[in-house]
């Protein structure tokens, strides 16, 4: 700050000295209005304009982190939620395996049980037929012995008459015994089919199952990535709009107040030139019938040095808080102005 013993606080701000350079020695023709100077209110403005704009972009930084913070989560409740119906997929599906194989067990014990119940009866239907030989043996020894006898002699008898003529006979019973023996074997072997169908179809129908849980899982799990698709898409296109439109505003904003800006530039050039026209006349004036060298160099002197100083409410403007100015801009933006309108208004 310049010296206040300079000018002496008798005259308005910006008057002009009504006395003549002559009149009083050492007292100043032109006060200044303030003790502020104007480079100090330019460098005020500037911080002032600069605040704001930090204040506005850190406001669109914040918007930028909340939106991609409500993005990061709901992306990692997709991601749990998938995560749980895998979970409760693989547990289910364990869970039927589980159920299959106890299945499986509880059908191989009874065919298990089924195979030796059938073993042991047959062993006791071959020791019966055992015993009741031995019994007819024992009892019909020598007869029995004469009569199978016989029954040799004519079973030769009769194998002679078919070696003779019944050749045949012979050929048609071997194509009996074949298809007997063809027919048990077709019999067996539907049993075998139908026995490994059965095994089968258990395991069979357990894998279909599996297969249409996945496959409807699969179909949830691409429904839900297309949701989020589409919600991620709604939230991007509406970020993306509120930006364009909040830089729409800024730029507008900065246009308008480069218009005023310059309409200020003009007004206060137009100030400035009155001013310097009146200086000059009181100059003028002043230097009225006393022409001297030492009084036109004071009186220059007084007005370089006034114009230095800023106005009155402009050096009211220094002195407050850049927070404060900037909450009564925002005031007076909220109302109805644009910023650098209400910035222009408290200059």
């Amino acid at each position: 700050m310049p010296p206040r013993a300079v000018f002496s606080p008798v005259c308005s701000s910006r008057s002009m000295a009504s006395a003549r350079p002559g009149s009083s020695v050492g007292q100043p023709l032109i006060m200044k209005e303030s003790d502020v100077l104007e480079s100090e209110f330019s460098r005020w403005k500037v911080a002032l304009d600069n605040k704001m704009k930090a204040d506005d972009l850190r406001a669109e930084i914040e918007q930028k982190r909340s939106v991609k913070e409500i993005q990061a989560q709901l992306k990692k409740e997709r991601q749990e939620r998938i995560q749980q119906e895998v979970k409760e997929q693989r547990e289910a599906a364990r869970a039927r395996r589980q159920a299959l194989q106890d299945a499986n067990l509880e059908k191989g014990v009874a065919m298990k049980e089924h195979a030796t119940n059938m073993r042991e009866a047959a062993l006791r239907e071959k020791t019966a037929y055992a015993e009741a030989g031995y019994e007819l043996t024992r009892l019909h020894g020598p007869e029995q012995a004469r009569r199978t006898a016989s029954r040799y002699v004519e079973l030769a008898r009769q194998k002679a008459s078919f070696g003779q003529g019944g050749k045949e006979d012979r050929m048609a019973l071997a194509a009996q015994r074949v298809q007997q023996r063809t027919a048990r074997l077709e019999e067996k072997r539907q049993l075998v089919e139908k026995m490994k169908g059965d095994e089968e179809t258990a395991p069979t129908e357990a894998k279909k199952y599996a297969m249409g849980l996945k496959k409807a899982q699969a179909d949830a799990v691409r429904t839900q990535e297309k949701e989020w698709e589409e919600a991620k898409k709604s939230l991007k296109s509406n970020f993306l709009a509120q930006a364009k439109a909040h830089h729409g505003k800024i730029e507008a904003t900065k246009h308008k107040a480069k218009h005023v800006r310059q309409e200020l530039q003009t007004k206060h050039q137009k100030i400035a030139a009155k001013e310097r026209d009146a200086a000059k006349q009181h100059e003028a004036s002043l230097l009225d019938g006393d022409n001297s060298r030492a009084a036109q160099v004071k009186l220059q002197h007084d007005l370089l040095l006034a114009r230095k100083y800023t106005a009155e409410n402009n050096a009211e403007l220094v002195k407050q808080p850049l927070a404060a100015a900037v909450a009564k801009i925002r005031k007076t933006t909220s109302s109805g102005a644009s910023d650098d309108e209400a910035q222009a208004s408290s200059f």
